[in-house]
């Protein structure tokens, strides 16, 4: 397949972009199949990794507690600090398995999506396989989030670069350098995913697993997709984040425990998890811990579906303008 720019012929539809995960061949039916497992997916995940890092979380909200506190008071802590990151350290290893776990679950059910709304195939029975189509996709968003990082990395230290050569000249030049690299940097990384969210879709669609090339796909496009990625990503991050207030109320039945999560609560949050923590003794809470986290599965789900779908469109709307198509 040629990638290319292509201006756009066929008008821009956002209620097809916005619900292009309810628009495959499949329709309303492979959707909720597919979120329904891709959920089950992202269940098991949080499942495995949540208890890994409970244990520990009380000891990482109060030392982030105790920070703050001594941040606002205006005494700062060097000791506290390093009790702060010494508790990090504990749950190193179970964030590093939830990240590479969230990745391998959303590369499946993104790939099914993906699958089904760009080139019409469907497994037989369920919808998510760990295949090629999976491994490119994996591939697609590690780059991805590889360019990203670096990107965010190359800027700062050309901030730090060449904000200190001005202020050494003229401090106040320095400092204005400075607030517009900084202002410049965030240009570009709200701007880079709109560029290169669809590569993993553009991966689906092509057999081949590309990055770079997706700014083609994205090129006179921008503007169209960045406003159906803003109320996509806005709209699911609400949506999930009110459904995980919901999951944590059934999780703590205490609803001082949403404040304790901030870290500017009066009271040490640390009593709050232990006191959560000894509730599981309890079959019921139990059980209403294991429905907290289905519930945060599903948003979560519903959220990574609902962007997927967008990129798909966007690839989609792109392939529909191929001007070779005009004379065949």
């Amino acid at each position: 397949m040629k990638i290319e720019p292509r201006k756009p012929i066929t008008p821009f539809d956002f209620g097809q972009a916005a619900g292009a995960w309810f628009n495959t061949p499949g329709g309303k039916e492979y959707a909720l199949r597919l979120w329904v497992w891709h959920s089950a997916a992202t269940l098991i995940v949080l499942m495995i990794c949540l208890p890994l890092m409970l244990p520990h979380y009380g000891e990482i909200l109060e030392a982030v507690w105790r920070v703050n506190q001594q941040t606002l008071s205006g005494q700062p802590s060097e000791q506290l600090s390093l009790a702060l990151w010494a508790a990090l350290g504990k749950v190193a290893f179970p964030s590093v398995l939830f990240a590479v776990g969230l990745m391998l679950s959303t590369s499946i059910g993104e790939s099914a999506l993906y699958r089904k709304y760009l080139l019409g195939a469907e497994p037989a029975r369920i919808p998510l396989r760990f295949d090629i189509h999976t491994g490119r996709n994996l591939l697609a968003q590690l780059g991805f989030y590889a360019l990203y990082m670096g990107i965010y990395m190359s800027g700062l230290l050309a901030i730090t670069i060449i904000g200190g050569v001005f202020g050494l000249v003229f401090s106040p030049l320095g400092a204005l350098v400075v607030v517009l690299g900084f202002v410049a940097l965030l240009i570009v990384l709200i701007g880079y995913p709109i560029r290169f969210a669809p590569a993993a879709a553009l991966t689906a669609l092509d057999g081949k697993t590309h990055l770079w090339a997706t700014k083609k796909v994205t090129k006179h496009r921008f503007w169209s997709l960045f406003g159906v990625y803003l109320v996509v990503y806005i709209g699911g991050y609400i949506g999930y984040y009110v459904v995980s207030l919901i999951g944590m109320l059934l999780i703590s039945g205490n609803p001082d425990f949403l404040t304790a999560m901030s870290g500017f609560g009066g009271e040490n949050p640390r009593l709050l998890v232990e006191a959560t923590i000894d509730r599981f003794s309890n079959p019921l809470y139990m059980i209403l811990g294991i429905i907290a986290m289905a519930l945060m599965a599903t948003a979560l789900s519903a959220w990574i579906l609902w962007i997927a779908g967008v990129s798909a469109y966007a690839v989609r709307w792109w392939h529909s303008d191929n001007p070779a198509e005009a004379f065949e």
